[in-house]
């Protein structure tokens, strides 16, 4: 079935931003994204599946001792998905099926659209210079 998904692209739903007003010298990034259970599903006229992710994506930036809180975003992201001559069963089980098989795949554009929108948070920021690390999720 992965043969026959494609990605739409994906868009920012919610954003919470806090400076935390700490001087702070250096510190390191915590970054965690969580893949909601549930997936909406909507087949059109031409038997295309169309499918919904929905991704909480969390950032902090910690002081260098590693206790102090420098800033946090939290994010919202829906990740737009296609199956293009609709779904074996065409349910939300199929969909979940696929992704436990293709975890990685998905999982790719997950931390692509991470990536991209954090960066774009932290551009219209005094953090805008800070480099944001890879936020793979599969080994967990």
């Amino acid at each position: 079935m992965l043969k026959r998904v494609r990605f739409l692209g994906f868009k920012v739903k919610e954003i919470t931003f806090e400076n935390k007003d700490v001087k702070s010298d250096g510190g390191f990034l915590n970054i965690e994204s969580d893949l909601r259970s549930d997936v909406k599903v909507f087949t059109d006229e031409d038997g295309d599946s169309f499918f919904k992710l929905l991704v909480d994506v969390t950032l902090k930036g910690m002081d260098s001792d590693k206790e102090t809180e420098v800033f946090g975003c939290y994010e919202l992201l829906e990740l737009n998905f296609v199956c293009l001559k609709g779904l074996d069963d065409n349910d939300e089980a199929a969909i979940g099926s696929c992704l436990d098989d293709g975890s990685w795949f998905f999982q790719n554009f997950i931390d692509t659209a991470v990536y991209n929108s954090l960066k774009n948070i932290l551009t219209n920021t005094s953090f805008d210079d800070i480099s944001i690390p890879p936020v793979s999720n599969l080994d967990e």
